[in-house]
């Protein structure tokens, strides 16, 4: 892969793990914590909707696209790495001249 189509590809599997997340992800999550969807502290005060229907989803798709993205950003780098020559051949450098003031 080229750095392009790596940071496309990292791009677009980090939407699609977001989307997912947002879609399927935060109803399993409040189900395995057992919150009550119409019941409790969390539906009775603005401070509980906003913290389980605002601000955890968000948080949860933002983890899940910043995972993906270190792992493919990670696994496209590996890539990119072993299919590149290991002995480059630099140009030769010049000495700076310090000219007098």
């Amino acid at each position: 892969h080229s750095s392009a189509g790596s940071l496309v590809s990292a791009s677009l599997a980090a939407t699609l793990v977001g989307l997912a997340a947002g879609q399927w992800g935060w109803a399993y999550v409040a189900e395995a914590l057992e919150l009550p969807l119409d019941a409790g502290w969390l539906h009775h005060s603005l401070v509980g909707y906003t913290l389980s229907r605002r601000c955890l989803p968000v948080l949860l798709i933002v983890a899940s696209i910043a995972a993906t993205t270190a792992v493919c950003s990670r696994a496209f780098g590996f890539a990119a790495g072993r299919c590149q020559p290991c002995d480059l051949e630099l140009a030769p450098v010049s000495p700076r001249r310090h000219d007098p003031l």
